[in-house]
């Protein structure tokens, strides 16, 4: 699954609420006892990457050091499908940060050499499946660069040519199908979505035919993880694209519309590892919606969406784990800034924060970044409970196995903060404040040719 997140007008808002346009990178690396995986945020005030751990039931705690050195304006961040190699854009420094990832620890060394030459205002940035090919949307340069990667020490080096031009400006970001033939670019000016073919031996970019297609004001981009489908949120709405299956290319066919409520200030989007759901924040309404799609179904996307409140905070990215289990938001509020940290219900794909519902951020974090996580029974699956100090297993119907960290609702069991016995009741900054439990929406879907609501 390739995700991406554009630079709009209104994304101006980057240098005084960074956090209002994070991105999370969650590693495989074993980091401490428990630990199952590495996140990894970008900090662009700071000029610096925070890493943290994460253990068995999804939570996050600061490795050490808390964060390392990064260029000017550190904001887009991809992993290595091997999880060896973190790259970063740095938006005001014209390059690109690349680091070893260690495989004991997850903590984040530089490359010799620790950076690479970008174009102007590199911004988001994707890694090909089959992680030979590296590119990078530079907003301030109206192009996209396309790098090779070394296959011994995962080192990025130009291509040539070392970037192609595109005919619009505000490229603000990029993704990658999953079977790593086709790429997908957004740009602002004019408002559209562009389209290549990647070669399969150089990894070099050449248009599809046609090269465009005009969307109303792209904020973020998604491909499913299937490949069938993009999907492309403007202020107000989803919109869903179909792929054709041979060529990659975006349909003719009008995409179907999905009109959230609210006030606008969609963010970003992350698609479940399953596809089955699709999470997108809103920063105006301080809200986190999810909407179901049917990967049966091309051109629809289910009415069977809900919203979840992030109380004071306004949630900035939001990324879901490989294992499908937990799910990240960076955030901002009255409070400073966190890290908001959810469980998914494996059933329903329905968000709950967990016990330790939030972490303070080292810096205020700017994005995230998901890698992929170890296939191991974990505390919520099949009666499995990593025993730890203070952890005991005791009969919950009916009669699984659950950890005492972890609660039982709808069938399931969670790490959250909720009584086995009530609905939950979501902690996001103290045990004092409390958040309503979800409540389902009721959302318009339409074809994107009628008028719009605004």
């Amino acid at each position: 699954m390739s995700s991406g997140t554009t630079r709009t007008a209104r994304t101006t808002w980057h240098l005084a609420l960074p956090l209002l346009l994070g991105v999370l990178a969650l590693n495989t690396a074993p980091a401490g006892a428990w630990a199952t995986g590495t996140l990894y945020v970008s900090d662009a005030p700071a000029e610096t990457v925070s890493q943290y751990a994460i253990n068995a039931a999804g939570e996050l705690s600061a490795l050490s050091p808390a964060a390392v050195p990064a260029g000017e304006g550190p904001i887009g961040l991809a992993l290595s499908p091997d999880g060896k190699s973190l790259y970063v854009t740095n938006i005001q420094g014209q390059n690109v940060s690349e680091y070893n990832v260690d495989p004991q620890t997850g903590t984040l060394s530089p490359k010799t050499p620790a950076t690479v030459p970008a174009e102007s205002e590199p911004n988001g940035i994707a890694v090909t499946p089959n992680g030979n090919s590296v590119y990078v949307a530079n907003e301030g340069g109206d192009s996209v660069s396309q790098y090779s990667v070394n296959s011994l020490t995962g080192s990025l080096s130009p291509k040539t040519p070392a970037a192609i031009t595109i005919r619009a400006a505000g490229v603000n970001a990029i993704v990658v199908s999953p079977n790593g033939r086709s790429a997908y670019v957004a740009t602002n000016y004019p408002n559209a979505i562009f389209q290549y073919d990647i070669d399969p031996s150089s990894g070099l970019l050449s248009p599809k035919t046609p090269e465009s297609i005009s969307v109303s004001e792209p904020e973020a981009i998604a491909v499913t993880p299937d490949g069938r489908s993009l999907y492309v949120t403007d202020a107000d709405a989803i919109l869903k694209y179909t792929l054709n299956p041979l060529t990659g290319a975006l349909l003719a066919t009008s995409p179907v519309e999905t009109l959230l409520p609210g006030c606008g200030g969609n963010a970003t989007m992350a698609v479940a590892p399953t596809g089955a759901s699709l999470y997108l924040t809103n920063w105006c309404s301080h809200n986190l919606y999810q909407l179901t799609s049917s990967p049966f179904t091309d051109a629809v996307l289910s009415v069977s969406q809900w919203s979840f409140s992030t109380g004071e905070y306004a949630p900035g990215t939001i990324v879901v784990s490989p294992d499908d289990r937990s799910a990240y938001v960076s955030a901002a509020g009255s409070y400073g800034t966190a890290i908001l940290e959810y469980s998914i219900d494996s059933r329903t794909g329905a968000l709950f924060p967990k016990m330790t519902p939030l972490i303070s951020p080292v810096a205020p974090p700017d994005r995230l970044v998901v890698g992929t996580f170890p296939t191991t029974v974990g505390p919520h699956e099949h009666g499995g409970c990593p025993m730890a100090s203070g952890d005991a297993c005791g009969p919950q119907p009916p009669r699984r196995c659950c950890c005492t960290r972890s609660w039982w609702y709808h069938g399931h069991c969670f790490s959250g903060r909720f009584s086995q016995a009530t609905t939950p009741t979501p902690v996001l900054h103290s045990p004092a404040a409390e958040a309503a439990p979800p409540a389902q929406t009721g959302l318009t879907i339409r074809s994107a040719t009628t008028t719009r609501r605004r």
